[in-house]
């Protein structure tokens, strides 16, 4: 995606949180070819959701929830973390070395920013953002 293009995107993401007009932003990214060691790594996947909340400025609300659980396809870890603006959620898919991630917030933050941290932590060879939408038109 273009820079300026998506900067200018977000700015009218932030003018419309700025205003009331919208609840929170929703973004949601699929993370392809992920270093396999990375995503079965619970002391990994605790100390990302940190690393993402401290870079977006996102106050962590209670501990950060991993299950390891699936077979086959499914197998990985399924996290959730409450934020006080909201939660992010991910699962790691270990069969596909894949990681799609959901980030939810009141708050503005800079959708390419986290796609751009997400594809680093991973070590992925391409990040998609699926979707990223405002949401709860007052």
């Amino acid at each position: 995606m273009d820079e300026s293009l998506a900067s200018s995107a977000f700015d009218v993401v932030q003018h419309g949180l700025d205003i009331g007009e919208f609840w929170g932003l929703s973004l949601s990214l699929d993370l392809h070819d992920c270093e396999p060691s990375r995503l079965r790594d619970s002391e990994f996947l605790q100390g990302f959701v940190m690393r993402l909340c401290d870079a977006i400025g996102m106050k962590r609300y209670g501990p950060t929830r991993l299950a390891h659980f699936g077979s086959g396809e499914t197998l990985g870890y399924s996290m959730v973390q409450l934020i006080e603006t909201s939660c992010i959620t991910g699962h790691f898919a270990e069969a596909s070395n894949s990681a799609y991630l959901d980030i939810f917030s009141c708050a503005g933050y800079e959708p390419m920013f986290i796609a751009n941290f997400c594809k680093q932590e991973f070590a992925a060879s391409d990040c998609v953002i699926s979707s990223c939408a405002l949401r709860g038109r007052r």
